[in-house]
């Protein structure tokens, strides 16, 4: 799991190109959607890498295993849906 976090000098660099962001004289729109949107690519990577994990350990469950998790899945995240 730690090797999808970002390191210690990435974050440090996606911080500084903030900073440098933020506090130029004028606003570089075009900057700051190559920033964001790098930042989306390297969250989906991760997210995905995660749904496959999930995937892998879901598929080793027992069939009474999966409708427990089944149940309790949809009651917690689909049923903040409807509230």
């Amino acid at each position: 799991m730690k090797e999808n976090r970002p390191s210690h000098d990435e974050r440090s660099e996606h911080k500084a190109k903030l900073l440098a962001l933020i506090s130029a004289e004028g606003f570089d729109e075009e900057k700051a959607k190559t920033l964001i949107a790098h930042r989306q690519q390297k969250l989906q990577s991760r997210e995905v890498a995660m749904l496959k994990v999930q995937n892998v350990v879901y598929q080793l469950l027992t069939l009474e295993q999966k409708d427990k998790f089944q149940e309790k899945f949809e009651k917690s995240h689909l049923g903040k849906m409807e509230n």
